[in-house]
């Protein structure tokens, strides 16, 4: 349950304390999502009626829509019946996102909408599970690479860090490039002689290697 500074029920006081800087509408919206995540049902009926006569509805309908995300299938579906009952609003008959045709503009105002909300992070990001299993198995190899001395151009796929997956390579393929990598590095840590672990470490190199890991893909060959 909500506690009352949040959810508005307050004696002789309607409004969030330290909302100063916030117009009604928005005070509305945030307590209307609070209230949608963690509150109860009279709560959240109470957080719709006073979003209806401050928010327009194109805005409290997002934030129900959106809240799916965070709180899961019933309680956004538990709001939105809620919603269509105290507005008045009726579900519209159809959607545009019965248009499937419309999925490469989706696509593109998604990337562009993300783009703008995570920034600078948003590159990093957008790699899928498969790119990170590769991804890993590459830097097991680099690490494995450093502590046997080995030549490098011994990894399984041309290039370093990110790499583009070849149309033809299957899923199975990299988990086991991932699974053989790690068995690698566990056999070369195994192996790692003793007298080598009071070696100083190159301070250096070890950090321009992460700032250049951090920043763009490593310019060195596999």
């Amino acid at each position: 349950m909500l506690d009352t500074e949040m959810t508005g029920d307050v004696p002789a006081r309607d409004t969030l304390p330290s909302a100063s800087a916030l117009d009604a509408e928005t005070v509305s919206l945030v307590r209307l999502s609070g209230v949608i995540c963690a509150g109860t049902e009279p709560q959240m009926r109470d957080a719709l009626a006073r979003a209806a006569g401050d928010c327009r509805p194109e805005w409290v309908e997002e934030v129900v829509l959106q809240s799916y995300l965070f709180a899961g299938f019933p309680r956004a579906l538990n709001a939105a019946r809620e919603w269509r009952r105290i507005s008045g609003r009726r579900a519209p008959a159809t959607d545009e996102g019965e248009e499937f045709g419309n999925a490469t503009r989706w696509r593109t105002d998604g990337e562009k909408t993300c783009a703008t909300v995570y920034g600078r992070f948003y590159e990093r990001l957008r790699h899928n599970i498969r790119e990170l299993t590769v991804h890993a198995a590459y830097w097991k190899y680099a690490v494995r690479r450093r502590l046997t001395g080995a030549t490098r151009g011994a990894f399984a796929l041309t290039g370093s860090n990110w790499f583009d997956i070849p149309p033809d390579r299957a899923w199975t393929d990299d988990l086991r490039l991932l699974a053989d990598e790690h068995r690698q590095l566990r056999e070369a840590i195994a192996a790692y002689p003793a007298r080598a672990l009071s070696k100083p470490i190159d301070r250096e190199h070890l950090q321009a290697c992460l700032q250049r890991h951090l920043s763009e893909p490593m310019a060195d060959s596999a």
